[in-house]
């Protein structure tokens, strides 16, 4: 889009009359910042909000970028489509179809519930709760949308809808796959899966979990839990465990995105009081300053470390 393109911004302003662009991320990131702020200076005294806001608002930038460009592969997709659907339906109720489509199928914060909305804002616990919510609202949408064309009778909307459900099947089933294709390939067995997760930390049971390699008597000795790279771990999670006879843990596995501790506010309290989530000393009394600071360092980056990277660790 040509700043200085008279139809362009006229295409620009008409996806915001849709929907199709919205910038309400911003406003979700700018109340993480608000509390992140709060938070700091409660613990330290201190004032950071000028870096704080900088910080978010390049991250709300780039989240907001990121996010537009999806929404509008998606809406441009699904206007083509549409557009073959009902060649003779005028364009600006095609453009109203496919923005309703898009926002329905895809994140869209102005979207979510007023439940999930307060929650995320206001509830503090369930850190990430919009982002689950959102995975529920969209799929269920998806399955919908899925069931109505291919009722349609029309013939380009049931095709769509056979592309639309091979692709949430993949979606759905890829981490596991990829998860027991190297189960397969290694030959680990049931046993030695159930035995592997039992050592696990709670967040992992029931990830899709991917081994690596085994020793010398076909136990697995490195993993990647692909967990952190599935979406729709809040339906795949919970399936897992039923899988694994664990119907109290599947239970667990459904509320745990919206009743978990917040990872924030949790490092800093063991900061402040010097104690992990097992009352253990976070840094040792007997030490040096430049020791214990290590100590507080690597545990603080420990807690906050994105769970992505602690899997790419395991197989460096």
């Amino acid at each position: 889009f040509n700043r200085g393109d008279a139809a362009a911004k006229a295409q620009v302003k008409r996806l915001k009359e849709l929907g199709v662009i919205e910038g309400v991320h911003m406003e979700a990131l700018r109340d993480a910042a608000q509390q992140v702020s709060a938070a700091t200076r409660w613990f330290a005294g201190l004032d950071p909000q000028g870096a704080a806001k900088k910080t978010l608002t390049a991250a709300a930038r780039g989240y907001q970028a990121q996010d537009t460009i999806w929404k509008l592969h998606g809406y441009f997709n699904e206007l083509d489509v549409l557009t073959r659907a009902y060649p003779g339906k005028p364009t600006h109720e095609l453009e109203e179809m496919a923005a309703r489509r898009i926002r329905a199928i895809t994140p869209t914060y102005s979207e979510a519930s007023r439940a999930a909305k307060f929650w995320a804002r206001y509830v503090p616990i369930g850190p990430f709760s919009m982002f689950p919510a959102e995975i529920i609202r969209t799929t269920g949408n998806r399955m919908r949308i899925i069931a109505e064309d291919a009722k349609s009778g029309n013939p380009t909307l049931r095709m769509q809808a056979a592309k639309r459900a091979a692709g949430q099947v993949a979606a759905l089933g890829m981490a596991s796959a990829i998860a027991a294709a190297s189960r397969k390939l290694l030959g680990v067995s049931d046993d030695q899966d159930e035995a592997v997760r039992d050592r696990l930390a709670d967040w992992s049971k029931n990830s899709p979990i991917a081994y690596v390699t085994t020793d010398a008597d076909g136990m697995p000795r490195e993993y990647l839990d692909l967990g952190f790279t599935d979406p729709f771990g809040v339906f795949t999670k919970p399936a897992m465990a039923l899988a694994r006879g664990k119907p109290d843990e599947s239970l667990g596995e459904l509320s745990q995105p919206f009743t978990s501790d917040d990872i924030f506010w949790g490092t800093m309290v063991g900061l402040r009081y010097n104690r992990d989530e097992n009352g253990r000393p976070i840094w040792s009394d007997g030490l040096s300053e430049s020791e214990q600071n290590k100590q507080l360092m690597s545990w603080t980056f420990k807690r906050l470390e994105p769970g992505g990277i602690t899997s790419g660790k395991r197989i460096m």
